[in-house]
């Protein structure tokens, strides 16, 4: 049996119910996580996002963005638009920018 859980950067981890309450290290980031105690499964609603999947879906933000979200669309005819948080160009069809994970919309 083992134990699904996230380390603090929002990686999907699994773990082996002998390592509950055990520290491990995040294959991905590097990070020292806590092995969580198992919980009882209980049914989940459908549709409610857990805090993770939210940040997940919407990218980060910091206060220096916000002249950034402010800005005016970019024209539709233009091929490509800069990520607001790396400047990278990305494709208009494109939703998450390819270099920084950001999510940028449709």
């Amino acid at each position: 049996m083992s134990i699904r859980f996230v380390c603090r950067n929002g990686h999907a981890l699994k773990a082996n119910v002998r390592h509950a309450g055990r520290k491990m290290r995040c294959p991905r980031c590097k990070v020292a996580v806590w092995v969580p105690q198992p919980q009882l499964q209980t049914p989940r609603a459908e549709n409610n996002l857990t805090d993770t999947q939210a940040v997940r879906l919407l990218g980060s933000y910091h206060p220096s963005q916000r002249t950034l979200l402010a800005a005016p669309a970019p024209s539709p005819t233009a091929k490509e638009r800069p990520c607001p948080k790396c400047n990278t160009m990305v494709p208009m069809l494109c939703r998450v920018c390819p270099s920084c994970n950001t999510y940028l919309g449709s």
